[in-house]
């Protein structure tokens, strides 16, 4: 499973997006840059556009199949934003000071990256005219003309110094806004614009259709708007979340839990999903838990709606259902929303008896202390732990909610990694990497063909000379060469995925709540 595999099932549809080609300029730009931004500013409103620092709106969303409700803080330096479908709640806020969502099944996950992201405002009179008021500093540029939506319009790009772009499709002759067009870490997505009406003297757009390529799309209609409203300072207060964990008998930890028997090298758990036994793949690059779309009748339980699902190699389906209490051992995952999806198959595949993915939530509440020498796990509560003497540690980067490991190969400088249990080999490695450091330069590689959410894709097998992982090196390591990379799953940070084939050589100590690992090396592997 791909670290994106089950985000996204509640979100992607609203926050993502997917890489896509950039069409070709059908013209060149025929409209000064300082002309367009005027004439666009005139039309969202002139004065009354430029003073407004704020806005209001709720309605309707339609994904998925479902139909939600939405509603829409945004202050001069601060938004919420709250998304409420299929029975499943979303709030994402972001200020200065920190950004952080309320997941589906109501946990807290920082992000500590979303207040620059937002802070650019693209679109806004400030931006554009380079004001002090202005968070970021832009600089326009005139992309060409391009037809959309059986329109042809001057595309002004916007850039805040790297490549990311922010592309404004303006009708050269009125300044009108028809979409824009925006890529950020290399995911891409539009968003079309309709139905505009005046509020508070400024233009505002009462239907916004969302296109995110594969991972589908949603449709936003405003009901009701407010320009410059008084805002509660209390809307952009972090909550203490809802404890999802907790461990039997007041105990602060579960003790050791052997890994379920297998055939295959995976991490395999006996687990109890409302209260019936079963047994889940565990695995830390899925985002969200997960059990199989079949067995919810037998739990009680229904799935609404068809999100999509970005995996390893491309996006797959999944319904949701809520109220689902998960059991590993002593410790307990209380009302989780979980991804319905067709496990069956997948075990089938495998021939491995899992129904279950037990995913990120359990990492978001607990210390997960991952023995993989002795082919055990035990879960800590974070309050007052410590790490066994000797630990090495190794700092986390962060990547919006996502955690990635530093690893080096061959020498080169630390690339992210995604770590992923429900890898079994060593290392997956993007087209990117492989061809900045020229890993596959003088080898012999062995094609193969790889199945996982999102279909089959095809890769290589090869070798990377030199892999060093929190002070840990290892010669000749075999690893997995992506001919595709899919941009639905991962940003262009994420650069591959560290699987079991290195993690086992650890007793791997997972602490998401302060972003760090503690790897202590088996017997045979070497730190140096």
């Amino acid at each position: 499973m791909g670290k994106r595999a089950l985000l996204g099932v509640f979100a992607a549809a609203v926050i993502a997006g997917v890489a896509a080609a950039q069409p070709a300029p059908t013209a060149a730009p025929i409209t000064p840059v300082r002309e367009l931004v005027q004439r666009y500013i005139a039309w969202r409103g002139g004065d009354a556009f430029a003073r407004m620092k704020g806005l209001h709106s709720a309605g309707a969303v339609d994904t998925a199949g479902l139909t939600g409700a939405f509603e829409d803080w945004q202050s001069d330096d601060a938004g919420r934003n709250t998304l409420d479908i299929g029975g499943v709640k979303i709030v994402q806020v972001i200020t200065p000071h920190g950004s952080w969502t309320l997941n589906a099944s109501g946990q807290v996950v920082d992000e500590p990256d979303a207040y620059k992201y937002a802070a650019r405002d693209p679109l806004g009179a400030d931006t554009l005219l380079g004001t002090p008021r202005a968070k970021a500093r832009a600089v326009l540029a005139l992309a060409g003309l391009e037809t959309a939506d059986g329109h042809d319009w001057e595309v002004l790009r916007v850039r805040f110094g790297d490549a990311d772009t922010y592309d404004a499709f303006i009708d050269p002759q009125t300044g009108a806004l028809g979409l824009a067009r925006i890529t950020e870490k290399g995911q891409t997505r539009t968003e079309h614009y309709s139905n505009w009406r005046v509020v508070g003297g400024a233009r505002i757009a009462f239907t916004t259709r969302v296109e995110a390529g594969d991972l589908g799309g949603q449709t936003l209609r405003v009901t009701t708007a407010e320009v410059d409203p008084a805002i509660d300072p209390a809307l952009f207060a972090r909550p203490e979340g809802i404890a999802r964990a907790t461990f039997a008998g007041g105990a602060a930890s579960t003790g050791w839990i052997d890994f379920a028997t297998s055939g295959e090298d995976r991490v395999y758990l006996p687990v109890t999903v409302q209260g019936q036994e079963m047994t889940a793949i565990f695995d830390t690059g899925a985002s969200t838990s997960a059990v199989d779309a079949g067995l919810l009748t037998l739990l009680h339980r229904s799935a609404s709606g068809s999100f999509p699902v970005p995996g390893e190699n491309g996006v797959g389906e999944a319904g949701v259902a809520p109220g689902v209490d998960l059991g590993v051992g002593g410790l307990t995952l209380h009302g989780l929303t979980v991804a319905a999806l067709d496990l069956y198959s997948m075990k089938t595949q495998s021939g491995e008896p899992w129904t279950v993915i037990l995913g990120d939530e359990v990492f978001n509440e607990t210390i997960v202390d991952l023995d993989f020498p002795h082919r055990r796990v035990a879960f800590h509560a974070p309050a007052g732990y410590q790490p066994p003497p000797g630990a090495l540690t190794v700092a986390l980067a962060r990547d919006g909610e996502d955690r990635l490991v530093p690893v080096s190969l061959d020498g080169g400088p630390p690339a992210l990694f995604v770590m992923d249990t429900g890898f079994n080999g060593a290392l997956r490695i993007a087209p990117s990497l492989a061809h900045r450091q020229k890993l596959l330069e003088g080898q012999t590689s062995q094609g193969v063909t790889v199945a996982a959410i999102g279909g089959e894709a095809p890769g290589a097998i090869a070798y990377v000379r030199q892999v060093r992982l929190g002070g840990v090196s290892f010669a000749s390591v075999p690893a997995l060469f992506s001919d595709t990379w899919p941009s639905a799953s991962y940003t262009d940070r994420v650069e591959g995925l560290l699987g079991l084939g290195l993690l086992s050589q650890f007793r791997v100590i997972v602490d998401w709540p302060h972003d760090q690992l503690f790897l202590i090396p088996a017997a045979k592997a070497a730190a140096g």
